[in-house]
């Protein structure tokens, strides 16, 4: 039997686990409504920078302000439309996806830059594997549904020094310009110089140099951005947008 000192010991113990359990959840329950505008006001920053928005030594009520003129909507990835009633659950399945996108919601949140009324840039979200897990970014293209603004990263697991470098400003800056489609409408964009085509140069208009030493990356990206500029993802929306039928 436990004498009364280990007793008492024991109850001090529990006490204090008790005490330090409410603790943590206390602070966890406070702390979340910052934690979601942390993160909302994070998506808004990746936004402005990927559109070429976001003002040097940005506050969070600069990029409030900023954000204003962006409009977001949802895209029906199956008619290529905009819609209003959604179900955030709703997916659909794609076949020869790379990993992670064999199915993909159907509803996907852009948001849309009209400042004078009129659509200038198109906000558009993409994501797939990369070398250790899943990377998110947000590819913007000007009013044209075609000349590329840029690309943001803004959740990724790639490795520090490499694939990390996919949130470089001089390699963000490569894709500045470059048009996501051919006057065919077939998928423009090329990243790394190995996911070239047999008798496809360098000096393609849509061409993007790899990240050095980041071979794996360098394929999740370009594996990434042709799935969601492709049927699988916004080209649809894009046909169309561009026949102002969305």
């Amino acid at each position: 039997m436990f004498n009364k000192e280990a007793l008492n010991t024991l109850v001090v113990a529990l006490v204090l686990c008790l005490a330090c359990s409410i603790l943590v959840s206390t602070v966890a329950v406070v702390l979340k409504p910052q934690q979601i505008a942390n993160k909302e006001l994070d998506k808004k920053k990746n936004i402005l920078s990927a559109a070429g928005l976001l003002p040097e030594k940005a506050t969070a009520a600069m990029i409030q302000e900023k954000f204003k003129a962006f409009e977001p909507k949802f895209v029906d990835v199956e008619t290529g439309r905009y819609v209003t009633d959604v179900d955030t659950k709703a997916e659909v399945s794609r076949e020869d996806a790379p990993a992670g996108l064999a199915s993909i919601n159907q509803y996907q949140e852009i948001y849309v830059y009209s400042p004078n009324g009129t659509p200038e840039l198109y906000v558009l979200p993409v994501y797939g594997p990369g070398l250790w897990g899943a990377m998110y970014a947000f590819l913007v293209v000007e009013g044209d549904l075609n000349t590329i603004k840029g690309l943001s990263f803004y959740t990724h697991k790639e490795t520090p020094g490499l694939g990390a470098k996919v949130e470089q400003d001089d390699w963000k800056a490569l894709w500045k310009g470059k048009h996501a489609y051919t006057s065919d409408n077939d998928v423009n964009i090329i990243v790394g110089s190995k996911n070239l085509a047999p008798g496809v140069s360098k000096a393609k208009d849509g061409f993007i140099d790899g990240l050095s030493g980041a071979t794996l990356t360098t394929k999740g990206v370009n594996d990434l951005i042709r799935f969601w500029l492709g049927d699988a993802g916004f080209a649809l929306f894009i046909k169309n947008a561009k026949a102002g039928e969305a």
